[in-house]
């Protein structure tokens, strides 16, 4: 009995590892564009410069790449690790002030100086 129990959390353990595993960037790209088809997601190999992980929760992440000056805010993508699909995603402002990206379990919420700017379903 006591071998079924420490197999059973074993295996609970490896499932919920990999569900929650960190998303690889260099992967992303590959992964299925359920969005826009324009707007692909294109892997610099400058993860901290470039590409980021603004927050990540359960099976879904949201990455930023800079965009440069003609959007300080950035470029947005949300991931969903367990079924390998990336969709761009528009913050609604480029203006960086005070931004910030809230990732619950069925929305993703960006915010600039405190107001709304987007909101999206999860998928």
């Amino acid at each position: 009995m006591r071998k079924i129990s420490v197999l059973l959390i074993g295996l609970s353990w490896v499932f919920s590892s990999t569900a929650t595993a960190k998303v690889n960037l260099a992967e992303v790209e590959h992964w299925k564009n359920t969005g826009n088809e324009y707007r692909t997601y294109s892997y610099s190999g400058n993860v901290g410069v470039s590409d980021k992980i603004v927050v990540e929760k359960g099976n879904n992440a949201v990455i930023q790449q800079d965009a440069g000056a003609s959007c300080p805010a950035g470029s947005f993508y949300l991931v969903n690790k367990a079924n390998k699909t990336y969709q761009a995603i528009d913050s609604g402002t480029c203006d960086d002030r005070n931004f910030a990206v809230k990732l619950e379990k069925n929305t993703v919420t960006f915010t600039s100086k405190g107001k709304v700017t987007a909101v999206y379903p999860v998928y």
